[in-house]
């Protein structure tokens, strides 16, 4: 009875075989259409934005050839540039299509600018309430959070924020049910902020004098800096808020500690505040002796890590 199982499913196999090459070549044979199509219509831009689609068509598996799509593709990028036309979105899915394109040629750069572009365009060209804007907005943000967190979760929050406050006809209803995508993009992004954070240690101003925070009430420097502030929110048991909380330990620039416990708590102040002025176009402007963010290298850091050791061993 095994064998002929085994039979069987190898006559599917090989059924599936013949069909997916059928299929494979029957998409080439489209896809050649579709660029005999765009060659001989060179001012159309759909047309070329047809063919790159179809040259780089997931039927085609290993047949795609990201490099000729790439010759359709930047002309209809040219035809859409030069003819920007409202409510018609050749910019943005030929952006789109160069954002696959290279992605499938391994430059995840570019092809997160292309991305980021498309889907601009489609707020320009639709309005940014439209539901093919947030549709969009939410497939490929999911798709750059993978490449770039950074980017790509909150292109996915705009796409569920402004979608809830699109008016009831524009408004794609069943949103609700691609919060696993938010989840899974937020919880990229903490572990990129928590990488470029590892390092990063506050530096607070007490009594004239500058001092790196080595430690809080429930944080030290052995742990990445993302959610220090918000701590109480990141505990995963209320009863993490009752246990005893630590002193503070700062480290001064004369390489000595200060000490606050909770009797000495008003000397800490936690300051930051900047403004923006445009007649300072490219600068901020900041207050000084408030709160800044130190990022020592590795060296420097493992120094600092081994001197906060040795006092806390020594204080015990």
């Amino acid at each position: 009875m095994n064998r002929l199982i085994t039979i069987v499913a190898l006559m599917c196999a090989v059924a599936f075989q013949v069909n997916a090459q059928n299929s494979v070549e029957q998409a080439l044979k489209e896809a050649e259409a579709k660029a005999k199509f765009a060659d001989q219509n060179l001012t159309n831009g759909k047309a070329q934005l047809e063919a790159a689609n179809a040259i780089i068509g997931d039927s085609l598996g290993e047949k795609r050839d990201f490099d000729r799509a790439l010759t359709y593709a930047n002309r209809a990028l040219k035809i859409a540039q030069e003819h920007p036309a409202p409510q018609d979105t050749l910019l943005a899915l030929t952006c789109q299509a160069l954002g696959m394109i290279y992605m499938g040629k391994q430059d995840m750069e570019k092809s997160m600018d292309f991305f980021e572009r498309a889907l601009d365009a489609f707020e320009v060209e639709l309005g940014r309430f439209d539901p093919v804007t947030n549709g969009n907005k939410l497939a490929y943000g999911t798709i750059m959070a993978f490449m770039q967190p950074s980017s790509g979760f909150p292109k996915i929050v705009e796409a569920m924020t402004d979608n809830a406050r699109a008016p009831q006809g524009q408004r794609i209803q069943n949103m609700g049910e691609a919060e696993i995508a938010l989840e899974m993009a937020l919880e990229m992004f903490m572990a990129e902020m928590s990488k470029h954070f590892r390092h990063a240690l506050p530096t607070v101003v007490v009594d004239g004098k500058r001092y790196i925070i080595m430690q809080t009430s429930s944080w030290n420097m052995e742990r990445p800096l993302v959610g220090w502030v918000a701590q109480d929110l990141m505990s995963s048991d209320e009863k993490d808020n009752e246990t005893t909380k630590d002193d503070t330990i700062l480290y001064g620039e004369d390489g000595t500690f200060k000490v606050l416990t909770d009797e000495d708590d008003g000397q800490l102040k936690l300051l930051f505040n900047f403004g923006y002025y445009k007649k300072n176009r490219n600068l901020l402007q900041f207050n000084d002796g408030e709160a800044r963010l130190l990022f020592p290298n590795d060296e420097a850091y493992n120094q600092l890590i081994a001197k906060f050791r040795e006092f806390k061993a020594a204080s015990k």
